[in-house]
């Protein structure tokens, strides 16, 4: 008995999303490889390659910008930068923040409004 084949969406949680990504980075890799080694495709291992290189530039990238590797960061100005990508990145959290905020103010706004037409109505009625 297998697993259930699972709808293919993108993973929200960012930690969740780079646990997933470098499970199945391995498992890409490995197949690609087995692939290469039966088509006898150099190609395909000089693509693999690439891709492996790439992505480990991605991660560090990643790394650097969430502050998990800031060793590799020389200077105050790359500092600087970075200090400024991190504080747009948070006013954007904020404002989302905000926006889903007032839309459930909003959306309680409205259900307590329509509670009180209906207790309005229910009293009318037993007054009539």
């Amino acid at each position: 008995m297998g697993r259930g084949k699972i709808e293919m969406k993108r993973i929200e949680d960012a930690t969740r999303r780079q646990v997933t990504f470098s499970k199945r980075r391995a498992g890409f890799l490995k197949k690609a490889h087995e692939l290469a080694v039966l088509c006898d495709a150099q190609q395909m291992v000089m693509e693999i390659t690439r891709l492996r290189k790439e992505i480990d530039q991605l991660e560090a990238g990643l790394r650097r910008q969430t502050g998990e590797d800031l060793s590799s960061v020389a200077t105050v100005d790359e500092l600087s930068q970075l200090q400024l990508q991190l504080e747009s990145s948070l006013s954007k959290v904020h404002a989302r923040k905000d926006e889903l905020m007032s839309q459930q103010l909003e959306d309680m706004r409205r259900m307590v409004h329509y509670s009180l037409i209906v207790v309005a109505v229910v009293v009318f009625a037993d007054e009539w």
